[in-house]
Parts: C-alpha cells; structure tokens; sequence
C-alpha cells in the first residue's frame, strides 16, 4: 500500500513539475513577445516577428460590444493608433500569470499617464502564443483609449487598414 502511494505521489509530483516547467516557459515567451508590442515603433514599415500573421486582438468597449481587429497588419495599424492616442501613457508593473491553456497566459499590467498627475488605469489581457508570437490578445477590461484609438483608425483610413488596395 505504501508503494503504491509512493508511486502516484511521484507522478503527480512529475506531472506538476512539467506543467509548472511549461507555464514557466510560455510565460518567458509572452514576456518577450508584449515588450516587444509595448516597444512598437510605428515610423516605419515593418512586420514585427513578435506578431502571428492571422492574430485577433479583442478589446472591450462596453457591456454588449467590443472591437476585434484580425490579420498582422490590422493589428500594427490599430497598436500604431493606440500608441497616438496613448502616447503619454506607459506600461508599468507588467505581471504574467498562467492558464489552464497550454500557451496562453494573463498578463496584468497598469496604464500610468507620463508626467501627468491623472490616475492610472489596471488592464487585464489574455494572451495566446503561437511559438514566440502572439496569435491572440483579448483585453478583458474596457479601456477608453480602444474607442479612441478605433475612431482614430476609421476617421484616417475611412475603414480601410493603411496600405490595402482601395
């Protein structure tokens, strides 16, 4: 009997460990991949590695609607219009959390206005890893600067991504 013990305390003991090595491992990929989404220059044409070419990026907007943006470029174009609406905002205290998803994560992270005295803002984000790219990122809380951002976007592009055919 005490054998037997023995024996499925060490494979759940192994089969934690892996599941904590993997959690530890998706979480070192999305760490690089969101810096890389927080350093976004948008001066030039570019196609960050850091993002998955079909990624979706969902944000809420209010209780019964949100925006969702698919495809690399879409994505670039709305991070680039974030960045202009937001651009005395920072990321700080950016903290990884796993799932029960083999590559996805939370990720917890406050908006601080930059020399401003306005409070900051806490986001929560799910983000889904494909490799060392972000295949998916749903912010779970709303943000006033996604509204922005989107009328930003529409009101420059007439609807349209910068550098799609018209």
């Amino acid at each position: 009997m005490r054998k037997s013990l023995f024996v499925v305390a060490a494979m759940a003991a192994m089969q934690l460990s892996c599941a904590f090595a993997a959690d530890g491992e998706v979480i070192a990929r999305a760490r690089v991949a969101f810096g890389e989404q927080v350093k976004l220059s948008c001066s030039r044409n570019v196609e960050p590695a850091w993002i998955a070419p079909e990624a979706v990026y969902r944000y809420r907007l209010n209780d019964t609607s949100e925006l969702h943006v698919e495809g690399r470029r879409g994505v670039i174009a709305h991070l680039c219009a974030l960045k202009e609406v937001g651009r005395s905002t920072a990321a700080e205290n950016v903290r990884f959390f796993p799932t029960l998803e083999a590559d996805t994560v939370f990720v917890q992270y406050d908006l601080v206005p930059v020399g401003g005295p306005a409070t900051s803002s806490r986001m929560l984000a799910i983000i889904e890893m494909r490799g060392d790219r972000i295949a998916g990122f749903t912010q779970l809380n709303r943000s006033p600067e996604s509204l922005e951002a989107l009328e930003l976007l529409n009101a420059g592009t007439n609807g349209r991504v910068p550098g799609e055919a018209k």
